[in-house]
C-alpha cells in the first residue's frame, strides 16, 4: 500500500522530471531572464548594479549558482547555459509544492486534500513557468508559503523571520504578512476588546520583526553584492534603496511616456479572470557571453539533435483550474458562513489579498501584467480540491477529482507545456 508521504513525493518527482527539458531549452534567456540573469553576472563581476527596482537576495541565488554551475552544462556535446540560471527555479517550485501540501494538511486535517491540491497547482502553467525561468517570483513565493506554514505550527517569530526574507526576495511581496494578520484579525475579532488588543500586539509584532529582519538583509545582501563604488553611495543605504525601488515601480505608469512599450503585454486586473491577456514571453539570444540581444517574441523553432522543437513559454494560468474558481471560490465562503470552517476562511483571504491588492494600484495608473496574477493560484487549487470533494458522492468522489486533475494536465501539456516536440528528422 502506497502511503499518501510517497505519493507526494512522486507528485514532486513528476514536477522535477517535467522540467529536464526546461532547463536546457531553450538555451537563451527567456522573459525578464534578460534582466536578472544579466544583473547575477553583474553581481558576480562587481559590475554595476542596473535592476534597482528589486531587492537583491532573489538575484544573489541566481548569482550563487551561476557560479557554482559555471554557466558550463554539458549535454550531448553542446554547451547549456540555462541550467545554471534555472536549476534554483525548479528547486524552488518542489519545495513550493511541499509546503503547501503542508499548509492544505494543518488547515484542512486531513492528506488527502492536500495531496489532490498539490497535484493540480503541479499542473498550473503560471506556477510551473516561473518555478522554470531564472526570475524572482518563484524565490518570493517560497518565502510566504514557508512563512505561513511556520504561522500555522504556532512559530509566529520565525514566520515572522520567513516574511522579512520574502520582503528581499522581490518588491510587492508584502503578501504573506497581510494574509495572516488579516487571518488573525478575524480570529481574534470574535472576542471583542480583548481580542483587538491582542491582535494589535500580535501585528505589531510580527511586523517589527519582519521589517527589521528585511532592513538587516537589505543592508548585508547590498554590501556583498554591489562592490561597485557608484552602488556603494546609491544603495549601501537601506533607505536610499527603499527609495530607488519606490521611484522605480511608481514609474510604471500608464500615462509615462517611458512605459509605453509595455502597454501591449499589460493586462488589468479585472480582465485576469474574465478576459485575460496571454502574455508571450519573448525569447532573447546570447550574444557573445551573455549580453542579451532581443531575438524573437513568442515562439521559437529549434533544430537539436535530430528534433525540431517548438519552445513557446506562454504566461498565463491552466484554464480549467480558473473556469472551476468561478464556482469553488464562492463555495469557500459558503463553507465558512456554514461550517465555520478556517481552511475555507484561510484560503478565501489568502486569494482575495493576492487578487485584489492589485486593484487600487491599477485603478491609480500603475502598469499591470498578467503573471502578478499567479500568487493567487495556489487559493484557486484548494478551492477546487475543496469544492469538488463536497458536492460529489463519496464512492465517486476520488474518480471525479482525479479526472478534473488529468483533465488539467492534458490541457496543461497539450497547450502550454513549453518545449515540445514537433518534428522528428530522419
Amino acid at each position: 500500500m502506497v502511503s499518501e508521504v510517497q505519493k507526494l513525493f512522486l507528485v514532486l518527482a513528476v514536477f522535477g522530471i517535467l522540467h529536464i527539458p526546461v532547463l536546457a531549452f531553450p538555451n537563451w534567456l527567456v522573459f525578464d531572464e534578460t534582466i536578472y540573469i544579466t544583473n547575477a553576472h553583474y553581481i558576480l563581476d562587481g559590475s554595476s548594479n542596473f535592476n534597482v527596482g528589486q531587492p537583491p537576495l532573489g538575484k544573489d541565488i541566481l548569482a550563487l549558482s551561476i557560479l557554482y554551475f559555471q554557466d558550463n552544462m554539458d549535454i550531448g556535446g553542446n554547451k547549456v547555459y540555462s541550467f545554471a540560471w534555472r536549476f534554483p527555479s525548479v528547486i524552488f517550485g518542489i519545495l513550493c509544492l511541499f509546503l503547501f501540501y503542508r499548509i492544505v494538511e494543518k488547515l484542512s486535517v486531513g492528506k488527502r486534500l492536500a495531496l489532490f491540491s498539490t497535484m493540480l497547482l503541479s499542473f498550473d502553467n503560471f506556477f510551473f513557468i516561473h518555478s522554470s525561468i531564472g526570475t524572482l517570483d518563484i524565490f518570493f513565493l517560497f518565502f510566504m508559503m514557508l512563512s505561513i506554514d511556520l504561522y500555522l505550527s504556532n512559530r509566529s517569530k520565525l514566520s515572522a523571520v520567513s516574511s522579512g526574507f520574502a520582503l528581499v526576495a522581490k518588491f510587492f511581496s508584502i503578501f504573506g504578512i497581510i494574509i495572516i494578520v488579516c487571518y488573525e484579525f478575524v480570529n481574534l475579532i470574535r472576542r471583542g476588546l480583548w481580542g483587538i488588543k491582542e491582535w494589535i500586539k500580535f501585528s505589531s509584532k510580527y511586523l517589527m520583526v519582519s521589517t527589521l529582519v528585511f532592513v538587516i538583509l537589505l543592508i548585508a545582501l547590498d554590501i556583498v553584492s554591489y562592490r561597485n563604488p557608484a552602488d556603494k553611495i546609491n544603495y549601501w543605504n537601506p533607505l536610499e534603496h527603499i527609495r530607488a525601488m519606490f521611484d522605480e515601480h511608481s514609474g510604471l505608469l500608464v500615462t509615462s511616456p517611458k512605459t509605453h512599450f509595455l502597454l501591449g503585454i499589460a493586462c488589468n486586473p479585472w480582465y485576469w479572470f474574465l478576459n485575460p491577456t496571454p502574455m508571450h514571453y519573448y525569447i532573447t539570444r546570447l550574444d557573445g557571453w551573455w549580453t542579451p540581444m532581443i531575438q524573437s517574441s513568442g515562439t521559437l523553432y529549434m533544430h537539436i539533435f535530430h528534433y525540431f522543437l517548438q519552445i513557446q513559454y506562454l504566461g498565463t494560468y491552466t484554464l480549467p483550474i480558473v473556469v472551476l474558481g468561478f464556482v469553488s471560490l464562492p463555495y469557500l465562503a459558503y463553507d465558512f458562513y456554514k461550517n465555520r470552517s478556517q481552511a475555507s476562511l484561510f484560503f478565501l483571504i489568502w486569494f482575495g489579498v493576492c487578487y485584489f491588492f492589485w486593484w487600487p494600484l491599477a485603478l491609480a495608473g500603475r502598469i499591470m501584467f498578467f503573471y502578478y496574477f499567479m500568487p493567487s493560484i495556489p487559493a484557486i487549487c484548494y478551492a477546487d480540491i475543496k469544492f469538488l470533494n463536497s458536492i460529489v458522492p463519496s464512492n465517486k468522489r476520488t474518480l471525479v477529482i482525479l479526472g478534473f486533475i488529468m483533465l488539467c494536465f492534458v490541457y496543461f501539456a497539450w497547450f502550454l507545456y513549453p518545449v515540445r516536440l514537433i518534428n522528428v528528422i530522419w
